[in-house]
């Protein structure tokens, strides 16, 4: 008897475990604004908190390969190992520019700049996409109950 008592409880704990899981992710209601501030402090952190991976990732490389590009354009970098203070890391202006980098550094920060609003943007809609589907819309509806029959005991799943 506890054998199958405890078989269930297992049973149950397993199919909570891993079902349950897709349904909160779903229904959980997330706020706009706080992912539209991530995304503004972080490339992409708006959408990791909307729960789009690969776009938050995207939107992190593409802002932060943008900045970089412009700041090497216009700027020198030198990075280096000291063995008294650690890392040594210093950006100087270069200090000619050529008409062509002058450009390109110009519009890679307006790239930038254009790119990150955008992202903020991004971040809010994608929370309030995720927002509007509601109970009705879930991929799968789960519910179980369970059958005391002949000193045995069941589980009864309907999708």
């Amino acid at each position: 008897m506890y054998k199958k008592f405890f078989l269930l409880i297992l049973i149950v704990i397993l199919s909570l475990q891993f079902i349950n899981p897709i349904f909160c992710d779903v229904l959980e209601k997330k706020d706009p604004f706080l992912a539209g501030v991530l995304s503004w402090y972080m490339p992409g952190l708006g959408q990791f908190y909307a729960g789009k991976y690969l776009k938050g990732s995207i939107f992190w490389i593409v802002e932060n390969t943008l900045f970089m590009s412009a700041v090497l354009t216009v700027a020198d970098m030198n990075f280096s190992v000291n063995k008294d203070i650690g890392f040594q890391f210093n950006i100087q202006p270069k200090e000619s520019l050529t008409k062509k980098q002058t450009t390109i550094g110009i519009s890679l920060f307006i790239s930038y700049g254009i790119f990150h609003i955008y992202n903020v943007v991004d971040a809010v809609r994608t929370v309030k996409k995720r927002n509007s589907i509601s109970k009705s819309h879930a991929r799968i509806k789960f519910n179980y109950k369970y059958i005391a029959y002949n000193n045995h005991y069941m589980i009864d799943y309907k999708f």
